[in-house]
C-alpha cells in the first residue's frame, strides 16, 4: 500500500472511517481475512483507537497528538517518527514496537509494556523529557542509549535488563524500580532516587540450594501422600529468586510464599492449590498454564504478571466449604486475566490497585 501521503497533504480519516479500519486490522491479525493496517504519514490527531488489536500495523510518519490508545495491543507495530504527544497511551501494550524518532511528550504512559522496544532517537533522547511518566511501566530489555532522561518518572517501572548507555538521567526519579541486570552504579545517581528499587538478587551458597531442594522435595511428598509423608515448605520472606527455576512445573500445592520476593519468577505449569503469596513482589512473575485454585494474593504486587490459562477457580476444602483466589488489596489490574480460566469473580478483584 502506498504512503498515504498525495499532493503534500496527510490523510486525515474521520473517527468512522477509522473505526472499519481498525476492525479490518483485527480481522487480519486474527486470521479472518481482513486487511493490515498501514496508515502512513496521516493525521490521527485526537481520534480514538483505545482497547484495539493494532499489533504489527504501520503508523509510520503519523501523527497522532491527543489520541486515546488506552489498553491498545501495539506489539511489533510500526510508530517510528509518530507524533504522539499528549497522547493517552495508558496501559497500552508496545512490547517490540519500533519507536524510533517518535514523540511522546506530555503523553500518558502509566503501566505502558515497553519490552524489548526500540525507543533509540526518540523524543525521550533529542529533548528534555521532562514531565515524561513511565510509573509501572514495563521496560524489559528496553533501549535508552544516550536518551536524555532528566527528570523523567520511573517509580515502579520493571526495567530489566534495560540499557541506560549514554543516558543522561540526572534528576531522574527511580523509586521502587526493578533495576536487575542493570549498572546502577553506572547511572551516578543519589540513593534517594533508588529508594525502594530493586536491584540483582543475592548469591545463594551451594547449600543452601540444597536445603531449598530438599525442601520442595518433602514437600512434593507431603501433597501426593494427603500430610502422611514429607513436611509442608514455607519460604515466607524470602527472596526467591536465586532459586527460581525450581518453581516451573512443580507440585506446590499449599505452598507458604508469603512476602517473598519472587520478580520474574517462573511458576508457569505448576499446580500451586492454596498457595499464600500474600503480601508478595511478583512484579512480572509467569503463572501461565499454573493452577492456581483457592490460591491466596492478597496485598501481592503482581503488575506485569502472566496468567494466561492460569486457573483462578474455586476449590472445594476438605472440612468442606470452598475458597476462591483472593486478590484483595494486590496490585494488578483485570486485565491481565482476560486469557486466564475463570468461574467466579475473584475475591478482593475490585478492590485491587488496577490500572
Amino acid at each position: 500500500m502506498p504512503d498515504n501521503v498525495g499532493n503534500g497533504r496527510r490523510i486525515a480519516p474521520t473517527q468512522g472511517e477509522l473505526n472499519r479500519m481498525l476492525a479490518a486490522h483485527e480481522h487480519f491479525v486474527y486470521g479472518h481475512g481482513g486487511q493490515r493496517l498501514q496508515l502512513r504519514y496521516a493525521d490521527m490527531h485526537s481520534l480514538n483507537l483505545a482497547n484495539r488489536n493494532l499489533s504489527e500495523a504501520d503508523f509510520t510518519g503519523s501523527t497522532l497528538n491527543g489520541a486515546t490508545l488506552f489498553g491498545s495491543n501495539l506489539s511489533q507495530a510500526i510508530l517510528c517518527c509518530t507524533e504522539m504527544q499528549e497522547c493517552d497511551l495508558h496501559s497500552a501494550k508496545l512490547t517490540r514496537a519500533d519507536l524510533r524518532g517518535a514523540s511522546f511528550r506530555g503523553a500518558k504512559m502509566s503501566y505502558v509494556q515497553l519490552d524489548e522496544a526500540d525507543i533509540r532517537t526518540s523524543l525521550i533522547s533529542r529533548e528534555n523529557a521532562s514531565g515524561v511518566d513511565f510509573t509501572n511501566c514495563s521496560m524489559k530489555s528496553a533501549t535508552f542509549r544516550h536518551a536524555r532522561l532528566d527528570n523523567a518518572n520511573f517509580c515502579g517501572a520493571f526495567l530489566q535488563d534495560a540499557s541506560f548507555d549514554g543516558a543522561n538521567v540526572r534528576r531522574a526519579n527511580f523509586r521502587g524500580a526493578v533495576l536487575m541486570g542493570i549498572d546502577v552504579a553506572a547511572l551516578g545517581l543519589p540513593k534517594s532516587a533508588l529508594q525502594g528499587c530493586l536491584f540483582d538478587p543475592p548469591k545463594l551458597s551451594a547449600e543452601r540450594m540444597v536445603d531449598v531442594a530438599a525442601m520442595l522435595e518433602a514437600h512434593r511428598l507431603w501433597v501426593d501422600s494427603a500430610g502422611k509423608a514429607g513436611a509442608s515448605a514455607s519460604f515466607d520472606g524470602e527472596d526467591i529468586r536465586p532459586f527460581c527455576e525450581l518453581f516451573a512445573g512443580a507440585k506446590l500445592s499449599a505452598l507458604s510464599l508469603r512476602k517473598v520476593v519472587a520478580v520474574g519468577v517462573d511458576f508457569s505449569c505448576s499446580q500451586l492449590q492454596g498457595a499464600k503469596f500474600d503480601g508478595a513482589d511478583l512484579r512480572g512473575a509467569d503463572f501461565g498454564s499454573t493452577d492456581l485454585r483457592g490460591a491466596s494474593f492478597r496485598g501481592a504486587k503482581l503488575l506485569h504478571a502472566n496468567f494466561d490459562r492460569a486457573k483462578l477457580l474455586r476449590i472445594d476444602l476438605i472440612g468442606g466449604g470452598v475458597a476462591r483466589p483472593d486478590m484483595t488489596d494486590a496490585e494488578i489490574s483485570p486485565m491481565q486475566f482476560v486469557n486466564a480460566v475463570l468461574d467466579d469473580e475473584i475475591v478482593g478483584l475490585g478492590a485491587a490497585t488496577a490500572y
